[in-house]
């Protein structure tokens, strides 16, 4: 993907920072995330999200942290395209033999 636009980033950062305290927790990164199926993100995905891109260890994601997790997720978004042929949604074993990864 390019380069990100800072500002709609942080509006989205903003949005998901409820409390306004700068930082997203894991409660309000859950939050934020739905499935296709518009249900919340199981609890264990959003622990290791945070594991992952909380990189000073303090336990929130701040807005740099924030920007690196919403590139890997566009990343994947990206990827999971250029095997879904077809646009349904879903990779079948055909699409996977035939994808083209970005």
């Amino acid at each position: 993907m390019g380069t990100i636009d800072r500002h709609f980033l942080w509006s989205i950062f903003h949005r998901i920072d409820k409390d306004k305290n700068g930082s997203i927790s894991g409660d309000e990164l859950q939050q934020a995330l739905a499935n296709g199926t518009w249900t919340a993100f199981n609890p264990e995905t959003i622990r290791l999200m945070m594991a992952m891109f909380d990189t000073d260890g303090n336990g929130v994601i701040d807005f740099n942290e924030f920007a690196a997790l919403w590139q890997y997720v566009c990343d994947w978004q990206e990827t999971f395209r250029s095997f879904d042929l077809d646009n349904s949604g879903t990779i079948d074993r055909h699409e996977l033999k035939s994808g083209k990864p970005v």
